[in-house]
């Protein structure tokens, strides 16, 4: 496997009725600028308001607040549980709302009591029992076990505290559970977080919580989930493999997942939440690039386009764009609908595509496709597709994207806006937030160059 990050930049689909990253930018472009010139980049908290770690009760706290605590009541444990009880009633009613598990609230928050209730036998067994009596799909207790993950510590109404809970222990134990009966779901979470532990903050707490032997018993589930076909298992298990080393087998591996990999997934399926795994077409893609011949260019190609046009992947179609011709029908097609699901180079390549292009050239060429696909500028009311490639780089650069923000910065200094030029610039220099990593190391250093000759 290369260098390259598979999972720093994977774009999400754009479901119906949302908007897309261009739209979203569009309709507040006004706004954002206004709040970026008035506010500026945002800065670091200062030192003596950060949140320390009680050592006491395990909840957050400011400092000097230790000494202003409130008395602990007389029954801690049952006081904790009754106020975390009403936080997971509270979640799950919220994420039943929004659709992302599919029990009722009601039943989600006494399955948890049923199974926390002892560890006596093995878990496996148990949550298969529990299950079976209660007529739910395992599937289903995975989304219960990733929603119990993600449930915040709430303040005590009592005490005004927030109080310590067990949410991620009692996840991290559903997941063992239900990946020992052999809900593959599980065990896919559980591998991703051991992979991806030094890439992934949620990863690196997820493996912080698990024994060796947990890990252990994991990757055994992946490697029976993987002889079953399952696609996801046999290509995590290829990753695995040419992380350390075994590249050949790997590819194998993802030859193997692209032939029994369901490209069409179901519209009307729960969001099933969880972390990032590159799907098998983008790990063949990457794996047969590394090879930088002709022939395996050519294949790399031919993957990517099934991801992007069988799977509506925006991963792919970018990918598939990048090795067709810059600028043709073709390109365009597919780098649009890499940039319209949120993907920021695609975005930025976008911008520059209109940045650059020749409408009445392009109008003469050729490319049917292409010819087609721009045809629409020549009627529209602004009529200069510079506009719209000033669309595209706020969109970008409002998402994060820093040679966007560069470039919009320029292009205010050569208009003499020196104010929004220097917001622009002290947006690149901004270092990124803890446990992120930065793209592009180069820039922060040429923005700041550019401020200090601004100065002068």
């Amino acid at each position: 496997m290369s260098s390259r990050v598979l999972f720093a930049r994977l774009a999400a689909k754009v479901s119906e009725g949302e908007a897309c990253a261009f739209c979203i930018a569009r309709q507040f472009r006004r706004s954002i600028h206004q709040q970026v010139l008035r506010n500026g980049p945002m800065q670091p908290r200062p030192q003596s308001t950060r949140p320390t770690q009680s050592p006491t009760l395990g909840h957050i706290q400011t400092r000097g607040a230790a000494s202003r605590q409130a008395p602990k009541p007389a029954d801690y444990e049952s006081f904790r549980k009754e106020v975390n009880r009403a936080a997971r009633k509270k979640w799950f009613t919220q994420q039943a709302r929004d659709k992302l598990i599919n029990l009722k609230p009601q039943y989600a928050l006494e399955f948890l009591e049923e199974f926390t209730s002892t560890d006596e036998g093995d878990s496996g067994e148990r949550v298969k029992a529990i299950a079976e009596k209660e007529k739910i799909q395992l599937i289903d207790l995975t989304n219960i076990a990733h929603s119990t993950w993600h449930i915040p510590d709430v303040k005590s109404k009592k005490t005004g505290e927030l109080v310590s809970s067990r949410h991620k222990v009692v996840a991290r134990d559903l997941f063992l559970a239900l990946s020992s009966a052999g809900e593959v779901n599980a065990t896919l979470h559980l591998n991703r977080a051991v992979f991806l532990r030094n890439r992934h903050l949620v990863a690196r707490e997820v493996a912080g919580l698990l024994s060796p032997g947990d890990v252990q018993k994991a990757r055994l589930k992946l490697q029976e989930a993987a002889t079953k076909k399952n696609a996801e298992a046999i290509s995590l298990t290829g990753e695995i493999w040419a992380a350390e080393g075994k590249k050949k087998a790997a590819r194998e591996l993802y030859e193997s997942a692209m032939k029994v990999v369901k490209l069409k997934p179901d519209p009307k399926a729960v969001r099933r939440p969880g972390l990032p795994q590159a799907p098998p077409w983008i790990c063949l893609g990457y794996s047969l690039l590394d090879d930088q011949t002709p022939e395996s260019t050519e294949r790399a190609k031919e993957i990517f386009r099934i991801g992007a046009v069988e799977a509506d992947d925006p991963l792919a179609c970018f990918h598939y764009a990048l090795l067709t011709e810059r600028g043709s029908g073709e390109w365009l097609r597919f780098m649009t609908k890499a940039a319209g699901s949120g993907h920021l180079e695609a975005m930025y390549e976008l911008a520059k595509f209109y940045h650059d292009v020749d409408i009445k050239k392009a109008a003469s060429s050729n490319d049917k496709t292409l010819v087609n696909a721009l045809s629409w500028l020549k009627d529209w009311k602004l009529s200069n597709s510079k506009y719209l490639a000033d669309e595209w780089f706020l969109a970008a650069a409002m998402a994060g994207h820093k040679p966007s923000m560069f470039h919009l910065a320029q292009e205010h200094e050569a208009k003499e806006e020196y104010e929004e030029a220097r917001t622009w610039y002290a947006m690149v220099v901004e270092p990124p937030s803890k446990h992120k990593k930065e793209h592009w190391p180069d820039l922060p250093a040429k923005a700041q160059s550019c401020l200090k000759a601004m100065e002068s």
